[in-house]
């Protein structure tokens, strides 16, 4: 009887004392060096913590135990605890930047060729028109055109003027007196030369 007590002693003492609970001080490193809340959870306990800013944590280990650490951004990576592991006064774990790779997708089903004189051909355009908008046949003005439109400021109505009088500002006229409407007549009457010998009329 005495022997079976000390039996079932030595076995709840080296239970007990093979359990025995430690705190697990550490760091967590990462390559950009900005460690945000990182998941750390004893599998084995289910209990878990989360780093500091600067990185640092501490939880509660057996030997044998198994740590989690997972976030989003890295990979999840499990550290065995060992003897050798609770020997040191520190755990420095690095985790790895998470690499999401998507599969293939096809956006399209034009097969192109790599020529992009043969491509350009074989892929459909629409139009405005093709769309249902509207279009003009008026041909949009151009750079200078707008400039002078905008030197000239001239127009036939204004809420000063009735309709059909014609209204003209006194930039219209400053512009007009320094030459700068001169000069942009001429510049868009040589830009109209320039698209008529371009067009090889």
């Amino acid at each position: 009887m005495r022997s079976f007590c000390f039996l079932v002693f030595f076995i709840v003492y080296f239970s007990s004392f093979s359990q025995e609970r430690s705190l697990l001080k550490g760091k967590i490193l990462t390559p950009d060096a900005e460690v945000s809340s990182i998941n750390i959870i004893n599998l084995t306990s289910k209990q878990g913590t989360t780093n500091s800013s600067e990185g640092l944590f501490e939880v509660e280990v057996s030997v044998n135990d198994t740590l989690l650490f997972s976030s989003v951004q890295y990979e999840s990576r499990e550290i065995i605890v060992t003897r050798e592991v609770l020997k040191k006064p520190f755990l420095t774990v690095l985790l790895v930047e998470k690499v999401d790779e998507l599969s293939e997708v096809n956006i399209s089903d034009i097969n192109l060729s790599g020529n992009l004189t043969t491509d350009l051909k074989n892929i459909p355009t629409l139009t405005q028109a093709d769309l249902g908008f509207p279009m003009s046949d008026t041909p949009r003005p151009t750079s200078i055109e707008r400039k002078l439109k905008t030197a000239s400021n001239v127009s036939t109505t204004s809420k000063y003027n009735p309709p059909g009088n014609l209204n003209v500002s006194l930039d219209g006229i400053i512009n007009r007196l320094n030459g700068k409407t001169a000069m942009l007549q001429k510049a868009a009457a040589n830009e109209d030369r320039a698209q008529a010998v371009d067009a090889g009329v």
